[in-house]
């Protein structure tokens, strides 16, 4: 009994070694200084808004092909796909926001590393729905089994503006119908024939 609760101890041992704790914190946010984004010095939390910060794991081949993807791309890819972790800024001192989201998650990193596709969206009281997009890895210490990623969205800095629906697209008008000019010249030849008579 005692050799099968030390295996099962043994076991669960190595199983918490190696859960690393990974943290992805989104640093201070900024208001958007326009309808195509931008970014104020008022901190988002003092102008009564929300972040939100979602974070998708992705595996290191594709944060590698990610390398060159814009903002609009990386949004529009990752959007619609169910998110690994969010979390919501809620802290604010005089304005300025203390560490905004931090969120954390304990699992098995790829080569001691965690990487991620992480999205910022918030409502602005003027200009709308914005968003940040950007890809953001954690780097773990073995033997603390810790790691973060601090100041990801602070980093990049620029709001954009959330795409609004393309309107359609106009199409090519009606064409006459090809009997309506040889009707007009009937017409008008008729009437000629008319004054002749008369």
């Amino acid at each position: 009994m005692k050799k099968l609760i030390i295996a099962v101890c043994a076991v669960a041992l190595a199983g918490a070694v190696q859960a690393a704790t990974c943290s992805w914190g989104s640093g201070a946010i900024r208001t958007a200084t326009s309808a195509d984004g931008g970014w104020s010095s008022t901190a988002v939390n003092s102008a009564g808004a929300l972040v939100t910060m979602s974070v998708y794991f992705i595996t290191a081949d594709t944060y590698a092909s990610l390398a060159s993807a814009s903002q609009e791309t990386l949004y529009n890819t990752y959007k619609t796909q169910t998110a690994s972790l969010t979390g919501q800024n809620k802290n604010a001192n005089n304005g300025a926001l203390i560490g905004a989201v931090t969120i954390n998650d304990a699992t098995t990193a790829e080569a001691n590393k965690m990487y991620a596709v992480v999205i910022g969206t918030y409502t602005d009281a003027t200009y709308g729905d914005m968003y940040m997009a950007t890809r953001a890895e954690t780097t773990y210490v073995a033997a603390t089994q810790k790691g973060s990623a601090t100041g990801i969205l602070a980093n990049v800095g620029n709001w954009q503006a959330a795409s609004l629906p393309t309107p359609p697209t106009p199409g090519p008008e009606d064409a006459p119908e090809p009997t309506s000019g040889l009707l007009m010249l009937f017409g008008a030849a008729g009437l000629a024939l008319r004054r002749k008579r008369a």
